[in-house]
């Protein structure tokens, strides 16, 4: 757990030593530790803001005392130029070497259930080694970790699912530390060509010229600081003890213990809805036991599922990638902050004051209340322990690791969505989210309003911390691409040409059935200006699908809500199938854009915002994202550097951070950068004549949503 004792290595101070250290790259890692992958990416950094002066007397220290920054200004001095050159204007932050990119391909969340999978391989449920929800305790005398949640599940039954312990250690971290053996291993070699096979020409010739001032091998190179990203919400209880009794949680109707003023009260504060996605109620189910001795809250206030004995000597709650930092470092674990940004995706955390919400500690048990973590963007220092410096020997001793950041927040930051209301990034992978990265500074920091002058949080929405200065808004979907996959296997479309030609079937009949209901100007106002029931028997005769196949976040948050489809016929094929599960999902992404403009005063007004398209099943389909601009009305992009985002965002929290140490600005991690140049490679306009087309499905989805309702409860 990176507590070996050890005497810190000296810095170089020989003008010998810091010539030849000066000579290596230096390396950026980011790691993407994902629901169903775990991705650890080099990058290198382009330092196109540092002054002169300041480069000057970094030189100048360089002869007797060597710093990371150091390295950064000279190995990047002479492509800053030809970076600039290449690109037309200001150079990107940081390249990728992709060839050097490691994944690890494991499902660390059940599809089912919600729960998380520490151990990627299991034989019984019994020897399973998970918990269910967002929380879990970790075993520092064995190593055996146990439980998480991923924030892209059914909360309602991961809140549910069983508890097993298991002794052995957790693949979990064995995989994360194998992705970056697997990398480094790649940097050693040398003989990689750092570019990617899929990069278009422009792409190529760029990092051929970026490469062309960088001759030396790929092997002398140092890692600088790592960055880490990983799926969100996710608490680890620490323990001493090796023993802790496996029984079963309950589900907590926090609700019926709180009023609906208070709740709405919560919300505002919070940024996420009572619901079981959260951390609230399922702590509250963890410690049942221990609130039952400090409270005499009645049992029946409590929706008694299962029963569950936590162990009452859980000394410290913490995240995977505070985990992580302390397994490599010399900190301990116990002292190990977490992020705002992992704070703040408990539900738990007040965004406003960038503290844990008063309200919220009142409703957990003392002990509960003590473990939890500081909260910070602190910058951890110091190098590795002893165990991995001789694993990694390329990590230099002043290494620096930022804390973890929500995978949500660094997609925005890597597809370059970090100028306010002027674009929104929409990411459909396995889920689908729609997100605004804004400027809120916390308020015992200063201006309470910022550039997004964000007054109140529409129900529906998310909001949380990300950084001392910033917020993200936003709504997810559990099922986004996961309706594809869906639907493939239900259709048996297994090859990707059967697949491709489906949709190209299905594009077609979009198109020919947008392009009547505009010119059916009868049939369209009859629609809309009919009665309640009129509307309901139009409905009935059109193919309507609920893609709440593992339950509704956004908007509705509604617990129990299912996958529906209405307008079946014996003339219904799989193109129709096809066609309306995409629209579904693109209907259910506007509703969350829709409440964007309730929540963000100055959005109505912005008339050149674009959205940023993401995620694989996105960037795959040119049919999801046409869809997707005409019921939005506002432009769809692709960025060429945005691919793998997620990573891309760690990265560029990292640079910036060095960056500003050069600069001899804050060391602080805000993300007050500026604006980056898109890089358009596919453009999806929208089109003013499908514009009543998407009027009548919002329309009748809506009516179906509300129909079902109440079968849900």
């Amino acid at each position: 757990m990176g507590t070996a004792e050890m005497t810190p290595v000296a810095k170089t101070t020989t003008t010998t030593t810091a010539t030849r250290t000066r000579t290596r790259r230096p390396i950026i890692l980011s790691i993407d530790i994902g629901s169903s992958s775990i991705r650890c990416t080099p990058y290198m950094i382009v330092s196109h803001v540092v002054g002169e002066d300041r480069r000057e007397k970094e030189e100048e220290q360089e002869e007797t005392d060597f710093d990371s920054t150091a390295a950064v200004a000279a190995a990047t001095a002479a492509a800053t130029s030809t970076a600039a050159t290449s690109l037309g204007g200001a150079p990107p932050l940081v390249l990728p070497i992709r060839t050097c990119s490691s994944v690890c391909q494991r499902s660390s969340v059940e599809p089912e259930t919600g729960r998380i999978l520490l151990e990627r391989s299991t034989t019984s449920y019994r020897e399973q080694d998970l918990l269910t929800g967002t929380t879990a305790t970790w075993n520092e005398q064995d190593r055996a970790p146990v439980g998480g949640s991923d924030d892209s599940t059914n909360a309602s039954t991961a809140a549910a699912a069983a508890a097993a312990i298991t002794t052995c250690c957790s693949s979990l971290w064995q995989d994360i530390d194998s992705c970056i053996d697997n990398t480094l291993q790649c940097l050693r070699r040398g003989d990689e060509p750092w570019r990617s096979a899929d990069d278009n020409d422009e792409q190529q010739q760029q990092q051929q010229q970026f490469d062309s001032s960088h001759s030396s091998p790929p092997h002398s190179f140092e890692i600088v600081a790592v960055g880490i990203t990983s799926f969100v919400m996710n608490l680890v209880g620490i323990r001493s003890s090796s023993s802790i009794k496996e029984e079963q949680p309950i589900l907590v109707d926090i609700p019926h213990i709180i009023t609906d003023e208070r709740v709405g009260k919560l919300y505002q504060r919070t940024g996420a809805p009572i619901h079981p996605a959260y951390a609230l109620g399922q702590l509250r189910a963890l410690y049942h036991d221990v609130m039952e001795e400090e409270s005499e809250e009645p049992k029946q206030q409590m929706m008694m599922k299962r029963d569950i004995k936590v162990d009452k000597k859980i000394s410290k709650w913490t995240s995977i990638a505070s985990i992580c930092i302390s397994n490599w470092t010399e900190r301990d674990i116990h002292s190990m902050p977490i992020s705002y940004s992992e704070a703040s995706w408990t539900g738990m955390f007040d965004f406003w004051l960038g503290k844990w919400d008063e309200e919220c500690l009142s409703l957990l048990p003392i002990s509960c209340r003590n473990a939890l973590p500081q909260v910070g963007q602190e910058v951890v220092e110091g190098g590795l322990n002893g165990e991995y410096q001789q694993r990694w020997p390329e990590f230099r001793n002043d290494c620096k690791f930022l804390l973890g950041c929500g995978d949500g927040a660094c997609a925005n930051i890597g597809s370059k969505c970090t100028s306010g209301v002027n674009r929104i990034a929409v990411t459909i992978g396995t889920s689908a989210a729609a997100r605004l990265l804004l400027r809120l500074p916390v308020r015992d920091e200063g201006s309470v309003g910022g550039d997004a002058s964000l007054d109140e949080i529409p129900m529906g929405l998310f909001c949380y911390r990300v950084d001392k200065d910033h917020v993200l808004l936003g709504g997810a979907l559990t099922d986004g691409g996961s309706v594809i996959a869906w639907l493939r296997q239900l259709l048996n479309l297994k090859s990707q040409d059967e697949y491709h030609d489906c949709e190209q079937k299905a594009l077609v009949e979009y198109r020919r059935a947008a392009c009547t209901a505009s010119h059916d100007e009868k049939k369209t106002n009859t629609v809309h200006s009919s009665s309640s029931s009129s509307s309901s028997s139009s409905s009935n005769k059109v193919l309507t699908f609920l893609p709440f196949l593992s339950g509704e976040r956004s908007t509705g948050f509604r617990v129990g809500a299912t996958g529906f489809i209405s307008g079946l016929s014996r003339c219904t094929t799989s193109v129709d199938l096809l066609r309306e599960c995409l629209e579904s999902v693109v209907l259910r992404i506007n509703a969350i854009l829709e409440l964007f403009q309730k929540a963000v005063i100055r959005l109505d007004h912005v008339s050149d915002a674009v959205i940023v398209a993401s995620g694989n099943a996105l960037e795959k389909s040119d049919l999801w994202r046409e869809m997707l601009a005409d019921c939005s009305g506002m432009t769809v992009v692709l960025d060429e550097d945005a691919h793998e985002g997620t990573s891309r965002g760690a990265a560029l929290l990292v640079a910036k951070m060095l960056v500003e140490e050069m600069s001899c600005c804050k060391s602080t991690t805000s993300i007050e950068m500026s604006k980056e140049k898109l890089s358009v490679s596919h453009q999806s306009t929208p089109d003013e004549l499908c514009r009543r087309y998407w009027m009548v499905k919002k329309q009748i989805q809506n009516q179906l949503i509300d129909t079902m309702e109440s079968s849900w409860k």
